[in-house]
């Protein structure tokens, strides 16, 4: 005959191991990792841009095309992603692709030309790197930029601007963009940003582009 307590402690125990192996297997779920080519065109000519911003949403690399317009992104984690393109005298355009193991998804990007005048790196729009950390997590890591913009013109508005940081690492830089609208004569914004740059180490964060209309 079975004692009751015995049975119970030996339920238990199963229970316990049972729950242990489930979650060794949780945990043991291996990260999957595919890769992104490029392609970034002029609308109107269907020719390659080159030096044209390219971030993404979920962030990863944050690179420039290459002269003929390419770029390649690898190495990232499988999901959806927004790619952001931009470039001084077009307008800003997204795609969305899904990024699966092992495998290559192609990205193609139209920008339209703009028609409104812009300034690049203007004298009256002064921008700065205030401070920046180096965030590390368990495998990946972060810089956290503060920044400082101010129109110092007395009497020209702001509609719109785009800055670009440059983060230099013990490995490979980045780039990060940061966009505005309506920065009146005089005015001052402050504000920060935090950009992944997986498992390097920030060594310097500069101002490396301005551009205005």
């Amino acid at each position: 005959m079975i004692n009751p307590r015995t049975g119970s402690w030996a339920a238990l125990l199963i229970l316990a191991l049972l729950f242990t192996a489930g979650c060794a297997k949780e945990t043991m779920e291996p990260e999957l990792f595919g890769s992104i080519d490029g392609m970034v065109v002029d609308g109107e000519t269907n020719t390659g841009l080159g030096n044209v911003s390219i971030t993404t949403t979920p962030p990863t690399d944050a690179i420039f095309t290459n002269p003929d317009g390419s770029f390649f992104i690898e190495d990232i984690l499988t999901g959806n992603y927004t790619i952001q393109a931009r470039k001084p005298g077009y307008a800003n355009n997204s795609v969305a692709v899904s990024v699966r193991n092992n495998r290559t998804s192609i990205a193609r990007i139209y920008l339209e030309e703009r028609e409104e005048d812009e300034i690049i790196n203007p004298e009256f729009f002064e921008a700065s790197v205030t401070s920046w950390t180096n965030v590390a997590g368990a495998d990946s890591n972060f810089v956290d930029i503060s920044y400082r913009f101010e129109n110092t013109s007395s009497s020209t508005v702001t509609r719109e601007y785009e800055v670009t940081f440059e983060i230099v690492t013990d490995n490979i830089n980045y780039f990060q963009q940061v966009t505005g609208s309506q920065l009146q004569p005089g005015q001052t914004r402050f504000g920060s940003v935090s950009l992944y740059i997986r498992q390097n180490t920030a060594t310097d964060v500069r101002v490396t582009n301005v551009w205005v209309r």
